[in-house]
């Protein structure tokens, strides 16, 4: 991405590295993306998470539009989409594009609660234009007479950048 212009912003709490440019416009930040913004253990070892919205504060592009927001975050989506969504949908007017992989598990009540949400997602002119079991969770399973996956990779466009 940073070969077509684009200012690149990844963030990961797990791999114990500290803030640092990863190329020319490539920011690595050690942060997690949640509900709110504290910390949480992984591995025995406290990491921070931010909001959506703090984490665009920290890196002072609240105004900005973006291009393609992915997120991967280990099943913490119900987290961020509920905060995001309840709490902070005006935020997602300035992005084009959302990649998510998500992890609805076995648990019906979860599913639900992620199909609740892309359904708001929706509602905010975002349309799903791809979606696909992700390949490397080998753990598929029988769910409503179907094989379905504990998780998959989805991509939303807002209707206004089409």
């Amino acid at each position: 991405m940073e070969r077509y212009g684009c200012k690149v912003y990844a963030f990961d709490p797990t791999m114990g590295r500290q803030a640092h440019l990863r190329g020319s416009n490539i920011h690595f930040q050690p942060w997690g993306l949640g509900g709110e913004t504290g910390t949480s253990t992984f591995k025995g070892k406290k990491i921070p998470i931010y909001t959506y919205r703090d984490i665009l504060k920290k890196i002072n592009e609240e105004k900005s539009l973006i291009d393609y927001l992915k997120i991967d975050i280990e099943g913490f989506e119900i987290d961020f989409f509920r905060n995001v969504l309840n709490d902070d949908a005006e935020l997602l007017a300035n992005v084009k594009q959302i990649g998510m992989e998500i992890h609805p598990g076995r648990s019906t009540t979860i599913r639900d609660k992620i199909w609740s949400q892309i359904r708001q997602l929706r509602s905010l002119h975002f349309s799903q234009v791809f979606s696909q079991p992700n390949l490397v969770a080998k753990n598929p399973y029988e769910f409503r007479n179907k094989t379905v996956s504990n998780c998959y990779e989805i991509l939303w466009v807002r209707k206004q950048f089409n």
